[in-house]
């Protein structure tokens, strides 16, 4: 598949975020919410009314909402209409794959796209039960530890997206955290296609330039 960059609004300037949107738009097909709620990570970010805000002011674009927090399942009507890629975390729903499985099938049996996140300390292998039943639709594999925005890619989660890659070829891997121009190329060799980036976009002055500069080194073969 081809890549898709699905710009962090974390990063944006939320005092005049529909304008901040509008700078990326349409040069991009998807873009990344980040919804966090003070318990799961330490920061709180925006909620599902924001989230339907952005639906009703950009029907064209896809919205990729990454629920960092402590009951994702509780989310799931608030953002219903709203949300198309619903990104929960495998450190929230705990140890029994049982809860993780019927969130996964409540995610599809309400028209979203079901995917999962893990944090760089936790074992790929764990998600590995969702796998195998067909569940998720994407894995987005953190290159940082999540809650903040700006911190520096993490090289050593590459190994886990190329495993990942390599035992389920078909799944959507993305990722987030430290998405640059330096970095990315590395992410796509080992089976990324879909780039959160934030400060590399939302930090730059030229919006389309910065997209293309991430695009860019995905055209350059080796």
């Amino acid at each position: 598949m081809d890549p898709i960059i699905a710009p962090s609004i974390l990063n944006s300037d939320f005092a005049k975020l529909k304008t901040e949107i509008e700078t990326v738009v349409p040069q991009v097909q998807w873009l990344h919410i980040d919804i966090m709620d003070g318990d799961f990570v330490p920061n709180i970010s925006i909620g599902p009314c924001v989230a339907q805000a952005i639906r009703k002011s950009f029907n064209d674009v896809k919205l990729d909402c990454h629920l960092m927090t402590s009951e994702p399942s509780k989310w799931l009507k608030p953002l219903l209409g709203a949300c198309n890629l619903f990104t929960f975390h495998y450190e929230a729903v705990g140890e029994d794959v049982g809860v993780a499985m019927d969130l996964c099938r409540s995610i599809r049996a309400l028209g979203m796209k079901s995917s999962i996140s893990i944090k760089p300390k936790t074992p790929l292998e764990k998600i590995y039960p969702l796998l195998d039943q067909d569940l998720l639709d994407g894995v987005l594999i953190m290159t940082v530890e999540p809650g903040f925005g700006g911190q520096s890619f993490m090289p050593e989660m590459l190994e886990k997206v190329k495993r990942l890659h390599q035992k389920y070829p078909n799944v959507t891997i993305e990722v987030d955290g430290g998405i640059n121009p330096k970095t990315i190329r590395s992410c796509y060799d080992a089976g990324a296609r879909m780039f959160v980036a934030g400060s590399a976009i939302f930090k730059h002055p030229d919006r389309t330039s910065a997209i293309e500069n991430l695009l860019k080194p995905l055209r350059h073969e080796n």
